[in-house]
């Protein structure tokens, strides 16, 4: 016949205090610090969700459409077009009293002789 054993198969006391005593000292602080920097990592992102936002704002207030860029395109050219036609009748203007000084001139040096 098999002996019968009298004791419990169960922890005793003292390796459930030993057991709570582990668990205490290094789970609870791991746990303490894993929570504190979920809420840290949580206040980020709602900060940056906030910082998004009023990006997203600021694109939308200051957002030009394409309409607005061709218009824009179109009112550059026509300004340079009419600064180009400007400087071309200037420079007219400039080559025709050169031209007519060089020709006094020569008219007036042959003259001389």
């Amino acid at each position: 016949m098999l002996p019968i054993s009298t004791e419990s198969p169960g922890f005793t006391w003292n390796e459930i205090g030993i057991l709570a005593t582990i668990f205490g000292v290094v789970i609870v602080p791991i746990v303490g610090w894993f929570w504190h920097a979920i809420s840290d990592l949580q206040k980020k992102h709602q900060e940056n969700s906030k910082l998004i936002e009023d990006y997203r704002i600021k694109v939308a207030e200051n957002y030009a459409t394409i309409e607005t860029v061709v218009k824009i395109e179109e009112r550059l050219t026509n300004s340079i077009n009419i600064m180009s036609d400007q400087i071309g009748t200037a420079l007219t203007h400039l080559t025709t009293r050169v031209e007519a000084s060089f020709t006094q001139i020569m008219n007036l040096a042959s003259s001389a002789k």
